[in-house]
């Protein structure tokens, strides 16, 4: 199997367990058919990004290309040992390290595990925002 394609079944094999998650906690995800950078929305339409590691070497480092932070858009990341964390845009973008339009998180340095642990399994964070009046 090429790296390409081990690296897109990591992919989507953290987006399918992303949306199992999601429903769990009575969202419903929809996922757009043009992959532009947002994996998946919810009903009030929160905007969510998917990151998945599966190496051992760096178990919870974590890269988003061209990131711009908003309101009402999360990027979700699944470790290596299957532990989700869940970081609003600008909390991933203020704690990560940038450089040429890249955003390294690497929970594993600085001690940013500890510092940021109010993230991991906070599916709470999604369900703050008002639903849309189309529901």
């Amino acid at each position: 199997m090429s790296k390409r394609l081990k690296r897109q079944l990591t992919g989507k094999i953290g987006e399918f367990s992303v949306f199992v998650k999601l429903l769990d906690h009575g969202l419903v995800p929809y996922v757009p058919l043009v992959d532009e950078g947002i994996d998946c929305l919810l009903r009030d339409g929160t905007k969510i990004q998917i990151k998945t590691v599966k190496t051992r070497r760096d178990p919870r480092w974590f890269q988003v290309t061209n990131l711009v932070p908003e309101d009402n858009f999360y990027i979700i990341c699944v470790d290596a040992w299957g532990e989700f964390w869940i970081f609003p845009s600008r909390v991933f973008a203020e704690n990560a390290t940038e450089s040429k339009g890249i955003y390294d998180l690497d929970l594993d340095r600085k001690g940013r595990a500890e510092k940021l642990k109010e993230y991991r399994d906070a599916w709470a964070l999604l369900k703050k925002h008002k639903p849309s009046r189309t529901q």
